[in-house]
């Protein structure tokens, strides 16, 4: 008679990015509530959208809202605008110019980036917010371009050791943050004397055990520790409000109260 119960931060990376970058106009759009893809694609396609309401974008444009989404979380991931053509099976040259737009509808996205690189060529490694460090290929510091790596042939090295610099914090962070906020919940339950418990957490999802009689005092032990917690205390992410959705046997939460 029990429930199963699961919750997962949306777009939790791309929170954690947000608010590393400290990028103002995509903290806006996350921040909103509105389609985050659709709305980035209002600006990363400015001049194709002008004149179409985000909540149409999905809808009538959905190849540029999937461009959209590609050079953002490719961006995130470190990947190139060969790999975003290959994925979007389009030109080089369209991806290349899709990433530029990006970088200039949300430079801060760019200085972050640029930050990550130069903290890697000048340390070797790379720090995250809770002080998990990833140490890098000597590639990138022994060498201080990537013209010079490719000349000792060891570009694809150095290539690697920059993406991860830019790409460790953001995953590093949103995976601790997801099993920092299980770890709080599961502490709760036994607090409260409750038989529920938490039985699973996958980077930014969380599943539980919801004894039968325990489901408004479990998702009010959510709520704090998902909700109020990280967007109390996590500086890191610079005024991006986290948020999360439930999942009870298989069904959205929909109207639920808690």
């Amino acid at each position: 008679g029990g429930l199963f119960l699961s919750f997962d931060f949306s777009s939790l990376e791309v929170n954690v990015f947000t608010g590393m970058a400290n990028e103002e106009a995509l903290r806006d759009i996350l921040n909103s509530g509105a389609d985050l893809h659709s709305s980035m694609a209002k600006k990363v396609f400015a001049d194709e959208l002008k004149d179409v309401p985000v909540e149409k974008v999905k809808e009538l444009y959905p190849h540029l809202r999937s461009f959209s989404k590609g050079a953002t979380f490719g961006t995130l991931y470190g990947s190139s605008e060969f790999n975003l053509a290959d994925q979007l099976n389009i030109t080089v040259e369209r991806a290349k110019g899709i990433i530029d737009s990006l970088m200039v509808a949300f430079p801060g996205i760019a200085r972050y980036v640029e930050q990550c690189h130069e903290e890697a060529k000048t340390k070797g490694y790379i720090d995250t917010y809770f002080g998990v460090r990833r140490e890098l290929d000597v590639a990138v510091t022994k060498y201080k371009s990537k013209e010079e790596a490719k000349a000792h042939g060891v570009s694809g090295r150095y290539k690697h050791a920059l993406n991860a610099s830019q790409n460790h914090p953001v995953q590093s962070n949103a995976s601790v943050i997801g099993w920092i906020c299980a770890s709080h919940i599961q502490d709760e339950f036994i607090r409260q004397g409750m038989y529920s418990r938490v039985i699973g957490n996958v980077h930014d999802s969380v599943e539980m055990d919801i004894y039968p009689g325990e489901l408004q005092d479990a998702l009010r032990i959510v709520r704090y520790h998902a909700d109020t917690v990280p967007n109390s205390i996590y500086d890191l992410l610079n005024g991006v409000k986290l948020r999360f959705d439930f999942e009870g046997n298989g069904e959205s939460s929909g109207e639920w109260e808690y």
